[in-house]
């Protein structure tokens, strides 16, 4: 009988372990940061080379694309200095890479305009899956005249960038799925009335 319950525990953990490694790979939660010193206006009140941050927290499976051209969308978070913290809002925007332009950063996908990017050759070969960085680089604002994009704090306009700007993309540990927690939670369930049956 204990010879039996091994080999069935065995048996249960192998299918689970074979449809684990048949299931798509985890998804990376990853987050992008583009950094400036840049000047112009949050909702008509003026700044003047004020440090600028974008950030976007997000996940490698939703990047979409093939080369050159690779993009996330997401939820894009604005911070300036001396203002509060607002996030974009309505238009639909996204992490993006241009591996033939060797820039990212992040843009505007409903007006298709850029909102603020990075030069550099490491971006040549990537793909938005992966940490890189902080790469400093030229910056690439929007162009002139600068556009208006919907904040929660109402337009935010950029009208210049002082010296480079800096791309971070940050990958933190991946969060097992639901379906693989509960394969194995059924897994350690059988095991666990197998021994008390071989017991009882």
């Amino acid at each position: 009988m204990r010879r039996l319950t091994v080999l069935i525990s065995a048996l249960v953990f192998a299918v689970v372990g074979a449809i684990s490694a048949a299931a798509p790979c985890h998804a990376t939660p990853i987050t992008y940061t583009e950094k400036a010193t840049a000047s112009g206006s949050l909702n008509g009140v003026a700044f003047s080379n004020a440090a600028v941050t974008l950030t976007m927290d997000n996940d490698t499976a939703s990047v979409t694309g093939a080369a050159p051209t690779f993009i996330n969308i997401g939820t894009l978070a604005l911070t300036i200095a001396g203002f509060s913290p607002a996030t974009f809002v309505t238009d639909v925007f996204g992490s993006v890479v241009n591996q033939t332009a060797t820039i990212a950063g992040f843009s505007d996908r409903t007006s298709n305009f850029a909102i603020l990017g990075t030069i550099d050759a490491l971006f040549s070969g990537y793909d938005l899956m992966t940490s890189i960085g902080p790469v400093t680089g030229a910056a690439v604002p929007n162009p002139f005249p600068p556009p208006s994009f919907p904040t929660s704090s109402g337009p935010f306009i950029l009208t210049s960038v002082t010296g480079e700007a800096t791309f971070t993309a940050t990958t933190s540990s991946a969060v097992p799925e639901p379906a693989s927690l509960a394969l194995l939670g059924i897994a350690l369930a059988c095991t666990g009335l197998l021994r008390r049956r071989s017991q009882g």
